[in-house]
């Protein structure tokens, strides 16, 4: 199925002209040979990228600009370590240290090495559904690799994952990786890009609109 310019805008409304264009002919070119096709799964994705980039249709790295009390609440490492909570985190005049928190909160997880290695910083959430960790930039190369035949590495992928073309192969990916295109509802592809988010409610808002944006040649309504 064919995606139009005229739908993305709509979709994404803040968007640059140029970016629509571009996300349009990534998405023809290759969402079929990842096994993504009808209109069901093509509007099921779109509502995932639009509640995780927002209307300006930006893929992103993760941000970790982390209060000092907000960095104890949401990370294990700085419960078991307060005092460098304070000395990373936002807080006594100072900013966060976005590459220290990102380099000690995912150190040896999720392929990543130790600290020193830099790679919790270097593979922290990217792309269109926040991707993160070596193992999961790697994998997904792996995947890109084998369906456009062509060699990707996890660098590749890191280095490109905040410009449109990698940010939607790496989505189409992991779509692929995780059969996502036996999913019947919405919420099934949610659980598997965001299991914990709290925009249930929201994705499948956007579904709905998005399934009759072809009919009413409308726009979503203007959420950030």
């Amino acid at each position: 199925m064919h995606l139009f310019e005229d739908k993305v805008a709509g979709i994404f409304s803040k968007a640059r002209v140029d970016l629509v264009e571009e996300f349009c002919n990534v998405f023809n070119l290759y969402s079929e040979i990842f096994g993504i096709s009808k209109k069901l799964h093509i509007d099921f994705l779109l509502a995932q990228l639009r509640e995780e980039v927002g209307p300006n249709l930006e893929p992103r790295r993760e941000s970790l600009n982390y209060s000092c009390e907000s960095l104890e609440k949401t990370f294990r490492y700085y419960r078991q370590h307060p005092q460098e909570a304070l000395s990373d985190g936002r807080c006594n005049g100072h900013i966060a240290n976005q590459r220290k928190i990102a380099n000690k909160v995912y150190a040896n997880r999720i392929g990543n090495g130790n600290y020193t290695s830099g790679d919790g910083y270097r593979f922290r959430g990217g792309g269109f559904i926040q991707l993160t960790g070596r193992l999961n930039y790697s994998v997904m190369a792996g995947v890109i690799s084998e369906t456009i035949n062509k060699k990707i590495t996890a660098e590749d992928v890191e280095t490109e994952i905040s410009t449109i073309t990698m940010g939607l192969l790496s989505a189409f990916a992991f779509w692929k990786y995780n059969n996502l295109s036996e999913c019947v509802h919405i919420d099934q592809v949610t659980s598997k890009i965001n299991r914990y988010t709290d925009s249930y409610d929201k994705r499948r808002r956007f579904f709905l609109q998005i399934a009759n944006i072809d009919n009413s040649e409308g726009s979503l309504e203007n959420e950030a």
